[in-house]
């Protein structure tokens, strides 16, 4: 794959989790100004912990990957 390539697939991976993050995100403010259940918003924050753990997983793969097509070069 090429670099360009490679960039374009990190960009879309990224997109799908950051979308996540950016939902829950506006859930649990809207669930705070109502005074909504803890449990309720928990779930929310927990959602955008994985979603964050998850982009960061992709760009680790995306650096390693990166650095090995430097090495191979």
């Amino acid at each position: 794959m090429t670099q360009e390539a490679d960039t374009a697939k990190l960009a879309h991976d990224l997109r799908n989790p950051l979308n996540t993050i950016s939902v829950n995100a506006e859930l649990a403010k809207l669930q705070l100004q109502t005074n909504r259940d803890k449990e309720e918003i928990l779930v929310c924050v927990e959602r955008i912990l994985e979603e964050c753990k998850r982009c960061s997983a992709r760009i680790n793969d995306f650096v390693n990957a990166s650095a090995t097509k430097a090495d191979n070069a």
